[in-house]
């Protein structure tokens, strides 16, 4: 009995096995066997993609924008930005960048935003690739920015089109206003992202645009070990005033990380309330975050800011609370 005699159920749970561990190689040299085995195995092989090698991303957006169904099965994307945000793109075709181009084209954004955008493309920046690449996966349900330098805004601190911010916004005007087309990311419900400071001061503030889709209800923010962190560190109340517009949806809150003041004295203070979160059911974070610091400046400090108890600050939908470096006095 070969492959292709088997049932598809036992199929799935051979590819499904297959697919263990994130070995798409694998998976794919089983797809390319029979018309059978690719039609079962490549809603798996697509459904979770992780992007790990720098020409893994251009190779995969040309894929997608050349036979868009396959873009049906993406559920999951995970990638990293790269170092100096650039990939060599020498090796493209016209009729490669003619597509993305086209791609650019379709969204019907201004001329001057059309042009920086493809601009961008050209120059092989990582973020106006990924920016591309999103709107083209429109079942996408999760992101997860495993390192996240930003480099493209805090090289060009004006707000160009391409980088992820700028997709972000332009996303939440079309969620807003009812439109439920791919650029809109409309099924996006999970962001995860961990950002990585550099001698020129990526701070917190940057991963808040990413926060504006109404339809994200679980957002992770990771702040990676040994990162040089210039003017603008994590202000826990800083994450706070960015979701207050998620209050209605938000369901999971996870923050690690320790707060720290700014270049400039700028003190660190707690995420502030979440009372009014009206559907959050889990919140995983550190004591400090969620409440702030309990001992002010030091002995001779002037504060007079009254600690802040959990029971000011927890929602009433709240069913599981993990707190990190937790005090048992706080109960």
């Amino acid at each position: 009995m070969g492959l292709d005699d088997i049932s598809d159920e036992l199929l799935l749970e051979i590819v499904n096995f297959v697919k263990i561990g994130g070995c798409n190689r694998d998976l794919s040299h089983l797809s390319s066997c029979s018309q059978h085995l690719n039609r079962v195995t490549t809603p798996i092989l697509y459904r979770d993609i992780l992007q790990i090698g720098q020409q893994n991303l251009p190779s995969l957006l040309f894929t997608i924008l050349k036979k868009p169904d396959l873009a049906e099965y993406v559920l999951r994307y995970e990638s990293s930005e790269f170092e100096d945000g650039e990939l060599d793109i020498s090796g493209f075709s016209e009729e490669q960048l003619e597509m993305c181009h086209k791609s650019i084209k379709a969204l019907k954004i201004s001329k001057e935003d059309e042009s920086e955008w493809f601009s961008r493309v050209q120059q092989g920046e990582w973020q106006a690739l990924t920016t591309l690449l999103l709107l083209n996966l429109p079942k996408l349900k999760e992101l997860d920015l495993a390192s996240y330098r930003n480099f493209a805004d805090f090289q060009d601190p004006k707000p160009d089109a391409g980088p992820l911010n700028f997709l972000f916004r332009k996303a939440a005007g079309r969620q807003t206003s009812g439109d439920k087309s791919a650029p809109s990311l409309s099924n996006l419900e999970t962001v995860s992202v961990a950002y990585s400071g550099t001698e020129m001061g990526l701070g917190f503030e940057d991963v808040i645009p990413l926060l504006e889709l109404p339809s994200v209800t679980s957002f992770v923010v990771h702040k990676l070990d040994g990162a040089i962190v210039g003017c603008m560190e994590f202000l826990p109340q800083t994450l706070g005033t960015g979701i207050q517009h998620l209050k209605h949806c938000l369901r999971s809150l996870e923050i690690f990380g320790d707060p720290e003041d700014t270049h400039d004295d700028e003190r660190a203070l707690a995420v502030g309330s979440l009372v009014d979160f009206e559907k959050l059911v889990d919140i995983s974070t550190m004591q400090i975050t969620l409440l702030g610091p309990s001992d002010g400046h030091g002995e001779d400090s002037e504060d007079d800011t009254k600690p802040i108890h959990l029971w000011n600050v927890l929602p009433k939908s709240l069913v599981r609370l993990t707190l990190i470096d937790c005090n048992p006095g706080i109960l």
